[in-house]
């Protein structure tokens, strides 16, 4: 019927909210500057594998095609406690998107 299949191997590959570690998309890499930023999962953001995914650094939404799933250590979750009651982050606007 024209509809696109959907892949359960990229759509499911894990929970809603786990904490991973998101590959940043940079051509040079032979630099310093970090190539992964902590970030939880938000879903897939198209049929072909990208994640949502909120920034822990920025508290921005980042889309990204690699990522490597992490247990969650207690900054993670000190840093989360922050920005759900921190009244000057938009947090709240960026998750009705």
């Amino acid at each position: 019927m024209g509809e696109q299949k959907i892949d359960v191997k990229f759509i499911c590959k894990f929970p809603f909210g786990a904490y991973v570690q998101a590959h940043k998309d940079q051509e040079i890499t032979n630099t310093m500057l970090p190539r992964t930023t902590g970030a939880i999962d938000l879903g897939p953001s198209n049929l072909k594998g990208g994640h949502k995914f909120l920034s822990l650094e920025t508290g921005d939404i980042i889309v990204r095609k690699r990522w490597t799933e992490m247990p969650v250590p207690t900054d993670v979750i000190i840093r989360l406690e922050e920005m759900s009651t921190d009244p000057n982050d938009d947090i709240n606007e960026y998750l009705d998107e």
